[in-house]
Parts: structure tokens; C-alpha cells; sequence
């Protein structure tokens, strides 16, 4: 659904989800970038549009990504392809009990997209969510910006760059425990359970660290054609942030097809 408004002279328009073309209007903004895309985001994991954000990208148009830190940590954020593609995506501040979750975005400094519209197939397909573009509205545009570049800033990396920890020393991975991270490892067991989730196991033990793949990114690789059978006794890369769960122990989750590469 879209109603448009004529405001003086600014134009707000309107939409909502489900399939209320919600998507297809940001990818329009997106494209229409020339010069700079902001983007805070409590989640961002919707294929296409992560695909326009690259897209942008490669054009040189300035791309900078503020992500929660609860959206990356459990894996439903799909920084790792952002990142791949020379993307400038920092960490909102980790607050107790509290989280960064604006979804806007500010592009070329006169387009402001907003609402309760998450970058997400759930908030397009499934959930009920609203969605403003407004333009032409100078202070507005400024005081999203401002906002976002003083977060933008006050954002962690959130990722150790060019180092690579041994997924099979359990010693060393609980150190970063807290840290995103490259880890190279040999597998030690894999399985895709029921629901579709991969778990590979660096080790024998509780102790050993465990990456978890949800379903979501299993099928992605699915399509791909990725032969899982190829996992076994592998040695492999992947990324994400190192936690220790309280009841399964050092873990990495995602839904991120691109945080698992098989190295040999």
C-alpha cells in the first residue's frame, strides 16, 4: 500500500507490510543513491536490499552501516557479506538491557526512510509494519544525520582484522570470548538437525567451540549448491562473534551463508 503526501514542498509517502511494497521502495532509494547511504539498522538480512547497498557501493557512493549488537551477535544480521564488499559497518555501543534499534536510513542527505520496518523477509513477508520515505525536508534529513554519524562514531568495528584463531585450541578461542573473529579449524563432527540447523563441532569436549548456522543460512547454501558432505574432517573458516552460551558453551551463530568457507 502507498499513499503519497504533498507537504508545501516535501513529499512523504506511505507504506506497510505485508507486501505492501515496502521493499521495493527502498531498493528504488537505493538505486537512486549518489552520494551517500546511512543505514542504523536493528537488523539487516534482506537479500535484495543487501544486494542494492553493494550495488551502491561498487557506483562509489559513501556507505556507512550502523547494526545492534544483539542483531549481530545472534547471528541474524548479515555483516560478513556487507564487510566482504568494503562496506564501513560499525557496532552500536552494548548497553545493559538496551539496544540500537532504529531502522532509518539517510541517503544523499535529503531522503529519510523510516518506520517500524526492519531490512528483513519477515518484516516484509510476515509481520505488520509501516514504512515513511519523506523528501525535501532539509531539518529533518540534518537531524537524522547528525544522530546517526554521532552513533556511527561512538560504534565499534567489532571485528579482529587480519588475525586468524585456531578453532581447535579451545584455550585460545576463550580468550576472545566477546570479539568477532576469523577462526580456521579442522572439523571435528558436523550435523544438520531437524530443524534444518547446521552445527560443526572444533572438538570432542562441551569445552570446544561449536558455529551454529541457522536454517535460514543453510538453505542459502542449499541454492548454492554447497556439498555438505565435503565438511568432513575439513578444514574450514568462519567468522562471527565468540560467545559462551551458559548451557552449550563457546559458540558462533548465524544465518550468514558467506561466515563458513571450506579451506581444504
Amino acid at each position: 500500500m502507498i499513499k503519497i503526501f504533498f507537504l508545501l514542498f516535501s513529499i512523504v509517502e506511505v507504506y506497510f507490510s505485508p507486501n505492501g511494497g515496502c521493499k521495493d521502495a527502498i531498493k528504488r532509494e537505493l538505486r537512486n543513491a549518489q552520494k551517500s547511504i546511512y543505514i542504523a539498522m536493528f537488523v539487516l538480512s534482506e537479500d535484495d536490499l543487501i544486494e542494492e547497498i553493494i550495488n551502491a557501493k561498487k557506483r562509489r557512493v559513501d556507505v556507512k552501516i550502523l547494526l545492534d549488537w544483539e542483531g549481530v551477535e545472534g547471528g541474524y544480521t548479515r555483516e560478513t557479506r556487507l564487510r566482504k564488499s568494503g562496506i564501513d559497518v560499525r557496532i552500536a555501543k552494548k548497553r545493559e538491557n538496551a539496544n540500537m534499534h532504529n531502522k532509518f536510513a539517510v541517503i544523499d542527505g535529503k531522503v529519510v526512510i523510516t518506520g517500524s520496518y526492519n531490512w528483513t523477509r519477515n518484516a516484509e513477508e510476515l509481520n505488520d509494519e509501516n514504512l515513511l520515505i519523506i523528501k525535501d525536508e532539509p531539518e529533518i534529513s540534518k537531524k537524522f544525520t547528525d544522530y546517526f554519524l554521532k552513533k556511527f562514531k561512538e560504534g565499534s568495528e567489532g571485528i579482529i582484522v587480519g588475525k586468524y584463531i585456531d578453532g581447535n585450541n579451545k584455550k585460545e578461542v576463550r580468550k576472545h570470548i566477546g570479539e568477532y573473529a576469523n577462526i580456521v579449524g579442522r572439523v571435528y563432527k558436523y550435523n544438520i538437525s531437524k530443524k534444518g540447523n547446521l552445527f560443526i563441532d572444533f572438538g570432542k569436549t562441551k569445552e570446544s567451540l561449536t558455529f551454529v548456522m541457522w536454517k535460514e543460512g543453510v538453505d542459502k547454501l542449499k541454492e548454492k549448491g554447497f556439498d555438505f558432505e565435503r565438511l568432513k574432517g575439513a578444514r574450514v573458516k568462519v567468522y562471527g562473534r565468540i560467545i559462551e552460551h551458559p548451557k552449550y558453551g563457546l559458540e558462533i551463530t548465524t544465518d550468514d551463508p558467506d561466515a563458513l568457507i571450506i579451506l581444504e
